[in-house]
């Protein structure tokens, strides 16, 4: 700091003295002309005022100059501050589960499904040595296809702050989950028995968080989703029939319920639960638990400005209502 004040004072000096030394030269230069030639005084003055006038302009666009380097010193001097403090907040893949296909109403839509939810439970670790704060982690599941590959989101989660190396499976009161609930054709189910890896499901995972300085952060990290064992492609092979045949199989049901819906609560009750009872007779095995394997070479942590760390936050699906970093709840109540 000390540095750049010495040479920008230095440099100022060196200009100004400059400028007076030109100008001197000129008006010695224009008396001598003046009285060699009987030139006026006027224009003696007129030499001087736009010498001045040359020169001050000079000396401002070099000012302004100066000034622009010494702020860009000064904010690469803080940035370089903020990240010497560096949290690392990394999210593990502890289980990855397909739930059993049961059959769904959904009010909203009035629509009927049967569909299997898939789970993630995730172990979110800090490994650095300051605590990470602002944790937002947002989650996906992708199948690849060539024509568009298909995502489905699910709601993001919130951490607002952990400690440094630490991690959350040390609270029993917090466990960092993910549901997907809108596989409506078991396309998930389908791209699991693929025998070919680059046909799998995907799972990215983006986390940005920032320090207690207010540098932000981005990592991204890319599982794949793998059968734990050949004796679970029987029952994937018949979930994934019964998912994607549940609209035919029980279309008159369907039509039916959708009929009384608004006439009759209590028939409809009894509809929907012979459904669901029909339904789970013919959809073997329980819940199935697959491997998440971290695809080499993809991880990726990185220092990120203020705007991508916003942009990622806006883009999250969250369970609960997410407010804006400068937005007081307690100034709207009072």
């Amino acid at each position: 700091m000390r540095t750049i004040r010495y040479t920008v004072i230095l440099k100022t000096f060196i200009v100004v003295l400059a400028c007076v030394l030109v100008i001197l030269v000129l008006v010695l230069i224009s008396v001598y002309v003046s009285r060699a030639t009987y030139v006026s005084y006027d224009f003696i003055t007129a030499i001087s005022t736009f010498s001045i006038a040359l020169l001050t302009l000079a000396y401002v666009l070099t000012t302004s100059r100066q000034l622009s380097t010494m702020q860009e010193q000064l904010n690469e001097m803080k940035r370089t501050r903020e990240l010497m403090s560096q949290p690392l907040a990394l999210v593990t893949p502890i289980r990855f589960s397909l739930e059993k296909p049961r059959a769904f109403y959904s009010p909203p839509e009035k629509s009927y499904t049967g569909i299997s939810r898939y789970h993630v439970e995730c172990n979110v670790q800090n490994y650095g040595s300051s605590p990470s704060v602002s944790i937002h982690v947002c989650v996906c599941l992708v199948i690849p296809c060539k024509e568009k590959p298909k995502v489905f989101h699910c709601a993001a989660e919130y951490i607002a702050v952990l400690a440094e190396k630490s991690s959350l499976k040390n609270f029993d009161t917090f466990k960092t989950s993910f549901m997907f609930s809108t596989d409506e054709d078991g396309s998930v189910i389908n791209a699991v028995r693929s025998p070919h890896p680059k046909d799998v499901p995907v799972l990215k995972i983006c986390t940005v968080y920032k320090n207690l300085l207010g540098a932000s952060f981005g990592c991204r990290q890319t599982f794949q989703i793998f059968p734990k064992s050949s004796d679970q492609d029987t029952i994937l092979k018949n979930w994934h029939s019964r998912v994607s045949t549940f609209a035919i199989a029980f279309k008159h049901e369907i039509e039916q319920m959708k009929r009384i819906i608004d006439k009759n609560e209590e028939e409809w009750d009894t509809f929907f639960e012979k459904i669901e009872s029909d339904y789970s007779s013919k959809v073997e095995g329980e819940d199935q638990d697959l491997m998440c394997v971290q695809i080499p070479g993809v991880f990726k942590i990185e220092a990120i400005s203020e705007e991508q760390y916003k942009k990622v936050r806006s883009g999250g699906y969250y369970g609960q209502f997410m407010p804006e970093p400068d937005h007081c709840l307690i100034e709207d109540q009072t």
